[in-house]
């Protein structure tokens, strides 16, 4: 399974061609990428599509779990949080 970031990246996609295609401005895209927010349910799932099943709607959930043990443990500050979820 691969992250957004690394199927960008090796399928040469920009996130301004990707985000067009999900119908999404490019700073989501970019923000998703990066793990700074997590897409919305549908928006995952829209991600999965565009990607032929490569980055997962799952891959997200997983993200958000190993973020929110971090937070309980105090490993990581609420700021610049990934669990911040992107309504698209």
């Amino acid at each position: 399974m691969m992250n957004l970031l690394e199927y960008l990246s090796v399928n040469e996609i920009t996130h301004t061609k990707f985000a067009k295609l999900l119908g999404v401005d490019r700073s989501v895209v970019s923000r998703i990428a990066a793990r700074k927010n997590l897409p919305s349910l549908g928006l995952a799932f829209r991600i999965e599509d565009a990607t032929e099943k490569k980055v997962t709607a799952r891959s997200f959930v997983q993200i958000g779990l190993s973020s929110s043990d971090e937070l309980e443990r105090g490993k990581a500050s609420p700021q610049g949080n990934p669990l911040s979820e992107v309504e698209q």
